[in-house]
């Protein structure tokens, strides 16, 4: 049997001129070739009858807050059975796929088919037991319109990761009119509250069909957990840019009391193992989740210069360099007003650093100085100071190299943080002692000799289990160390680094 296709391209001209880079004719002939009359594809798949009634409330979502936007629905029942199809096929929408898949072999699997048959320039997918709500997909869409480099965008959500709850403050979760009563004043569209970011958890995501065939489809050999973290990085890797629309919020239907944690903790650290082994060393934790975004509230940039020049050192993929380019977008500034370098001693992060960066330079903290020859209006240095040596001429160099009313934001160890006590202990955190003796009051005094306009500082606290503080407040009252009633000491085993946030 023979089977021809004939694909129409007689209309597509390729433009001329100087203009003729990869992305904007890319961008060109997949402007022309939409391939569905429906611009957006909007993709829900469930794999068991059990969660029918969740499945039911997505749907029922979408048709209610979606209706007014042309878009294609395509359902998928992967491995859920007759049940599924059978509800698929009870929907009452005019523009429907419906693709069956006989049995479950695993959620990227299910993802990599949908993107298989999808060919409309806009693809959404999400989650069985995702409830969208008013105004979400004008608001997403209006993000991803905004620049042709985009290629994933998410809301926030409820139940999930990566800092992507919103503050729902008293409102019922598990109450779905109160739930879509504060989405209605939640979700109002402000480009001021974009953030780009290294990776998204996509409870609800919007790619771009480009950017979906340049980064290939989800890797089926994960089962679930670390596909996102790997599909993430791809499309990075393609040159597209990946948004979280913090104007918009859906909520997800899964709570942790409905979760079985022997089997996500199996599963997360096989998906962990396999992404690291994938790419090489990287962890999809450590090396993507380092945000500063905490300690920028306070920044206040004058929209005065054409130019800001942003230098981040150490700061592992980049996620610091991002918490920065964030802040100067809420102070209005465009973005196509920084130019961004990263410094790195690791050349592991260079490839993932150049998606987010106009110059990477991979050197010795201790050649900074030799490397660079500007100044620059931010510096953020992502790892902690006292684990240089000579730390104190590392911020002193640091310093000089900031303009007039330049920020520098950078962390130092709290050598009395709990992890360093278990240490001396004779617990098993050798790593954590290896830093410079550099006393919180010591940085204070050496800062004040620079003349700053301005100096902050914040503590990173991370919620040691119990236990631990008391084995070591123990401990260190039984050799007479501490007092037994000298809380504030406790206190400050909790504290993990401080970070400073100081102004030229």
């Amino acid at each position: 049997m023979t089977e021809e296709i004939y694909v129409n391209t007689d209309d597509i001209v390729i433009p001329e001129g100087d203009d003729r880079s990869v992305e904007k004719i890319r961008n060109h002939i997949y402007d022309s070739l939409n391939g569905e009359e429906s611009e957006i594809a909007i993709c829900v798949w469930m794999y068991t009858p059990k969660r029918l009634d969740k499945l039911r409330n997505c749907i029922d979502s979408v048709m209610k807050y979606t209706r007014h936007i042309k878009f294609k629905l395509v359902l998928a029942n992967n491995g859920g059975g007759e049940v599924i199809e059978k509800y698929y096929q009870s929907i009452d929408y005019p523009d429907k796929l419906i693709i069956n898949i006989s049995s479950n072999i695993s959620s990227p699997h299910g993802a990599s088919v949908i993107t298989r048959y999808v060919k409309n320039k806009f693809c959404v997918e999400l989650l069985n037991d995702c409830i969208v709500t008013p105004n979400w997909l004008d608001n997403i869409m209006r993000c991803m319109r905004s620049d042709s480099r985009i290629g994933m965008v998410c809301p926030m959500s409820t139940n999930t990761s990566n800092m992507q709850i919103p503050d729902t403050k008293d409102v019922d979760l598990r109450d779905k009119n109160a739930i879509q009563e504060f989405a209605k004043e939640y979700n109002q569209s402000s480009p001021a509250d974009w953030e780009e970011r290294m990776r998204l958890m996509p409870i609800c995501a919007v790619y771009r069909r480009e950017a979906l065939e340049m980064s290939g489809i989800a890797d089926p050999g994960y089962l679930h957990e670390f596909m996102d973290d790997d599909h993430c990085m791809r499309i990075r890797r393609a040159g597209y840019k990946l948004m979280l629309c913090k104007d918009t919020f859906v909520h997800h239907d899964h709570f942790m009391d409905e979760r079985n944690p022997q089997i996500e903790t199996a599963n997360s650290e096989l998906g962990k193992n396999g992404f690291m082994e994938k790419f090489k060393g990287l962890d999809p934790w450590k090396d993507f989740t380092n945000f500063v975004f905490p300690y920028l509230n306070t920044v206040k940039i004058e929209t005065t210069k054409e130019e800001y020049q942003i230098l981040g050192i150490d700061v592992k993929c980049g996620t610091p360099i991002l918490d920065v380019k964030n802040c100067y977008r809420r102070n209005g500034i465009p973005m196509d007003h920084l130019k961004i370098t990263s410094y790195t001693q690791e050349v592991m992060y260079y490839t993932d650093l150049l998606t987010i960066s106009d110059k990477v330079l991979h050197a010795d903290i201790h050649q900074i100085r030799s490397c660079l020859d500007r100044k620059y209006d931010f510096i953020v240095l992502g790892d902690i100071l006292n684990g240089y040596s000579n730390s104190m001429k590392v911020l002193e160099e640091l310093i000089s190299l900031l303009e007039q009313d330049g920020f520098l934001l950078f962390p130092i160890k709290n050598i009395y943080n709990i992890d360093m006590l278990l240490c001396l202990l004779g617990g098993s955190r050798p790593d954590n002692c290896l830093v410079e003796t550099l006393y919180f009051g010591n940085v204070i005094e050496n800062i004040k000799q620079f003349g700053l306009k301005k100096a902050l500082f914040f503590p990173e606290k991370i919620p040691y289990n119990l236990p631990e503080i008391e084995m070591v407040k123990k401990s260190l009252v039984k050799i007479g160390l501490i007092a037994e009633d000298n809380l504030s000491a406790a206190e400050q085993w909790t504290v993990q680094n401080y970070w400073f946030l100081i102004q030229k």
